[in-house]
């Protein structure tokens, strides 16, 4: 029996797994412009992946009047990292965990700073965050290496 058949197979499995690649919003707070905030969105993440491409027109990332892309407020648990020079913060939202929402309670809302500051009764009181600026936020969206949005 010939071997080829099991090198094509070997060769498409890599480009099945890459239709879900993860993303990575980069949000940045004017107060710290030198300091994004990541939030990854985990590839087997399908309900973070569907929400967030559900914002999608096309591929495209759709924007409102002012240029800012028209997604939900970025919502999930926090976890203690870290921090690394592309993401300076000592938490982030669990990229396994991470959803977009319409409508979120006042209490998770808050600057990264604020968080940061506030981490361990965050962690112990409050458990998710959800910026509501997140829309204006949002300075970069990829798919993998692909940038979909950037301001």
């Amino acid at each position: 029996m010939p071997r080829w058949p099991i090198l094509l197979l070997l060769i498409s499995i890599p480009e099945a797994f890459a239709a879900k690649t993860a993303y990575t919003l980069t949000l940045v707070d004017e107060r710290e412009p030198e300091r994004p905030f990541l939030v990854k969105i985990d590839e087997s993440n399908a309900r973070g992946i569907k929400t967030l491409e559900s914002y999608f027109r096309d591929g495209i990332v759709v924007r409102d009047e002012e240029g800012n892309p028209e997604i939900g407020v970025v919502n999930g648990p926090v976890e203690e990292v870290i921090p690394h020079s592309r993401h300076e913060w000592s938490f982030r939202i669990d990229p396994k965990k991470v959803e977009f929402a319409d409508l979120t309670t006042e209490v998770c809302d808050g600057s990264f700073m604020y968080v940061e500051d506030h981490l361990e009764e965050w962690l112990s009181t409050v458990g998710n965050y959800c910026p509501w600026s997140t829309r204006r936020l949002v300075r970069e969206i990829r798919q993998g290496k692909k940038i979909l949005y950037q301001r």
